[in-house]
């Protein structure tokens, strides 16, 4: 009977440092390749979306059912100025998400509301996403509205 005698060498501390840094490498070439598509500090880093509707009510009901719309989705009004028509929207961390302007247009109850949102972009997120994701809040903002004043008639 043959017997067959197979010798396992251990891989040499050469091989294994060889090893070490090639990973390394490879690590460092990968985190360039990332950091290289985010945005630049403070450029490109807010999708603002905007849209405005007009409305056959009064200003202060027009006004009154924005604000309960904002609530309505789960937001809360932190600014507003009925004098200018002005009603902004800011998260719990101090960052603007909306701003709605309502203005009167002519002396029918006719008021115009202009929506925007600001939203900041998440770097790894492409771009076209956020832009959808901006357009769908605003878009549940701005039918909430019409929703509430409905209560009013």
């Amino acid at each position: 009977m043959n017997t067959v005698t197979c010798k396992v060498r251990s891989p040499s501390m050469a091989l294994v440092r060889r090893l070490e840094k090639l990973a390394v490498i490879l690590l460092a070439l990968t985190l360039a390749s990332c950091a290289t598509d985010a945005p630049a500090p403070g450029t490109d880093t807010v999708v603002q979306c905007s849209e405005t509707l007009v409305y056959q009510h009064t200003y202060d009901e027009v006004f009154q059912a924005c604000q309960e719309a904002i609530e309505r989705v789960g937001l809360s009004v932190t600014d507003k100025d009925s004098d200018k028509g002005a009603i902004n929207v800011f998260d719990g961390k101090g960052k603007h998400i909306f701003s709605l302007h309502v203005e009167t247009i002519n002396t029918n109850p006719e008021v115009s509301v202009t929506f925007k949102e600001y939203w900041t972009r998440i770097p790894q997120v492409p771009r076209s996403m956020d832009e959808a994701n901006c357009r769908m809040c605003l878009l549940n903002l701005s039918h909430e509205v019409p929703k509430v004043l409905a209560t009013y008639h």
